[in-house]
Order: structure tokens, then sequence, then C-alpha cells
């Protein structure tokens, strides 16, 4: 199954959990292809035959759209999107897919899959991607976005209770997401304000301003203590979300000169 279908599948499948078996998510969909696919109880027929290299070329077309439709879907839901490589390396069908879309399948280390992946023919240009560290890395559609990772900064002020400002280097400022606030490795619901210095990811976007509160990054990730997983990223959704979007002060910001979302 393609990772992009694959992912559709899993998210999905659990709000037919409780049905009866011919209702459940897997054979609703197949019954609908009735010249394609046969449902025999729990066995499923497929009808159409093809020779062997016509089946190996579709299976190959199949898996290396489904892997780029995730991953650019992924781009535009987060504006940058950063991710542990080590995930989809080992986790099926992405590992499967990487490997079938190397030009070294058989490659011994595979924890190479991820970079030797973006960086093929096509992929290049299609993505910025980045390696931060071994169990970090980001791709972004914009090419030219600054991106930064592990960075140290103080929350200076508060939008509201889900948004507030970081202030760090020689007085830049970033946007963030409470959603997005961890501490210890736990998500942070107390008062911002009062938490210590604060490491973020995060990347530059342009338009940034809140009355006399001018910020050009956004911090998609701040923790103190035990660093979180980079799952739970803010999207730019939320960015597009903030107060000074919903009020119509500002346009939608942008990456590398590129409207988000």
């Amino acid at each position: 199954m393609p990772a992009n279908a694959a992912a559709w599948y899993m998210a999905k499948r659990k709000f037919y959990i409780n049905q009866s078996f011919d209702q459940q998510l897997l054979p609703f969909l197949l019954k609908k292809y009735p010249e394609k696919f046969k449902v025999m109880g729990t066995q499923v027929i497929f009808l159409e035959v093809f020779n062997q290299e016509v089946a190996k070329n579709k299976l190959k077309y199949l898996v290396q759209y489904g892997l780029n439709a995730y991953f650019s879907h992924k781009s535009d839901e987060y504006g940058v999107y950063f991710f542990d490589p080590f995930y989809y390396e080992n986790t099926e069908p992405f590992h499967e897919s990487l490997r079938q879309c190397s030009s070294r399948p058989n490659m011994a280390n595979k924890s190479k899959l991820v970079t030797s992946y973006f960086n093929s023919a096509g992929l290049k240009d299609q993505f910025k991607f980045q390696q931060h560290s071994a169990y970090l890395v980001s791709i972004c559609k914009q090419p030219g976005v600054k991106i930064i990772t592990n960075t140290t900064g103080v929350i200076i002020s508060m939008i509201n209770n889900q948004y507030g400002f970081i202030k760090f280097g020689s007085g830049e400022t970033a946007l963030f997401c409470c959603k997005s606030l961890f501490k210890d490795g736990w998500q942070f619901s107390g008062d911002p304000l009062k938490l210590p210095a604060m490491k973020f990811d995060g990347y530059q976007i342009t338009g940034g301003v809140r009355g006399d509160q001018a910020y050009s990054w956004y911090a998609v990730l701040v923790w103190c203590g035990r660093r979180p997983s980079p799952k739970f990223c803010s999207t730019a959704e939320d960015l597009n979300s903030t107060p000074v979007f919903r009020e119509g002060r500002l346009q939608r910001l942008t990456v590398g000169g590129s409207p988000i979302m």
C-alpha cells in the first residue's frame, strides 16, 4: 500500500472498527470496485491480471507517487516539517517505500534511507532537506527559508492563553503556540511567563507585526528540560489561527515569500 494511502487508511479505519466486518473500511472500499476486487469472507481476490514486468512498474509508480504525496502534504501542513528520520526508516510501510524508491534498495545502513530519498534526482528541487542531528531533519518546499534548532530564548509576553512571544539572539522575536510548549517532556499548562530560559526549533517568516511587537520567526516547538518529539510541532494552520489573522489586521504570513496554507 502506498505511504499516503496507508496513512489515510490508518487514520480513518478507527471510525469503522465497531462495524460488522463487511462494513469495516477496507471491505467497504473494495466493494466499490467490483471489476478489480472480489471479497469472499476474509479473503480478497484481485481480478486484474498483469505480467510480471507491468505489475512491477505499476507498483513502483504507486510507491513513488504515494511517498511523494505524503511528504508534500506534510510540508504544506507544517510550512517546515520537522521529523525524526528514524521513525520512517523503521516503520512500515514507510521503510519499504523508502527502500523501493532508493537507487540502492539493499544498502546495509537503513539509517541513510531518508537522506538518500530526499537527495535523489527530482526531489532535490522539490524539497529543501536539512539534517540537523541524527534524530532531527526538516523539509520545506520554499527555497531559502532560514531554519533554527535548539535555540535558547526567553518568553517575554503573551497575546492570550494560546499564543506568545519568545525573545532570542540579538533582540529577535519569535511567535509560538502553547499547544507546542513543553516542560520536562510534558505539555505545559501553567503560566508561560514563569518558565525559565527555553529551547525552541523554528523558521523565519515575513510580515509579522502586532501593535509595537514585531516578529520574524515562528517557533514550532518550545521546551525546557527533556526535548519532546517533533511530532508535537505547531502547524501552519496554528500560525494562521492567531488573533492577528482572525481580526484581519495582517495578511497571512509567508515562508520565503510564498503564502503558508
